[in-house]
């Protein structure tokens, strides 16, 4: 993103400084011109005088032919000027291209990201939600494993990759999925702790409000798309 501001800036540079270039000397030009259109509109108010002096003026510089009349109006132009104008541009289109493919990468980057923790989090809903419904069924060794083997996974590639949240949609989505999330984390954590002393109730109170806050987190991520 720098580097195209930066691309950007140096662009804008250029083309002010290459304009001013091709004009700077222009207003100096045009009042001598001005100045040589308001003596020929005067040659009809010489008196015969004045006249016979430019003829012989005229005379004496010789056959007018050879003097060379720029009319084009690129002798105007400060080419050494307009040069550096115009590798300042240049430079500034390649900052520009530059940052244009980092930006790039790093959409498709967080894209990737995004899809990745979005699934994981899915999951993690139907996983738990799934364990809280059977946990009084299993002894607490079961629920132990369940949920080491089960749900660490899931937890890991959400966790390293929550910087997408915030680069995607803003922190505001980033913390309203985040709380929800670690909240259910918790809750998961307090299930694994009850169910290793011993207390399977507890450990399926825990369970369901560990899915309860985790699909909050996966509605809030829903929602930001």
């Amino acid at each position: 993103m720098q580097n195209k501001i930066l691309g950007q800036s140096l662009l804008w540079i250029g083309f002010v400084s290459g304009a001013l270039a091709t004009v700077w000397q222009a207003p100096e030009k045009g009042v001598e011109f001005v100045k040589e259109l308001s003596d020929l509109k005067n040659q009809s108010q010489r008196t015969q005088e004045e006249n016979d002096k430019l003829n012989k003026l005229l005379f004496e510089i010789g056959d007018l032919s050879q003097i060379e009349i720029k009319q084009d109006g690129w002798h105007l132009v400060n080419w050494t000027w307009y040069g550096c104008s115009a590798i300042v541009g240049i430079v500034g289109i390649v900052f520009i291209r530059i940052g244009s493919a980092e930006s790039s990468k790093k959409s498709e980057k967080t894209e990737a990201g995004l899809a990745e923790i979005t699934t994981s989090l899915h999951q993690l809903v139907h996983k738990v939600g799934q364990l809280a419904k059977e946990s009084n069924y299993l002894p607490p060794s079961k629920i132990l494993s369940r949920i080491d083997e089960d749900l660490g996974d899931d937890f890991r590639i959400f966790a390293d990759g929550r910087d997408s949240l915030a680069a995607e949609f803003g922190l505001a989505v980033f913390a309203d999925v985040m709380s929800n999330f670690s909240s259910g984390e918790r809750s998961v954590n307090r299930a694994w702790c009850a169910a290793a002393d011993g207390y399977v109730d507890e450990a399926e109170t825990c369970l369901q409000r560990a899915e309860k806050m985790l699909h909050r987190a996966y509605q809030d991520l829903s929602s930001a798309k």
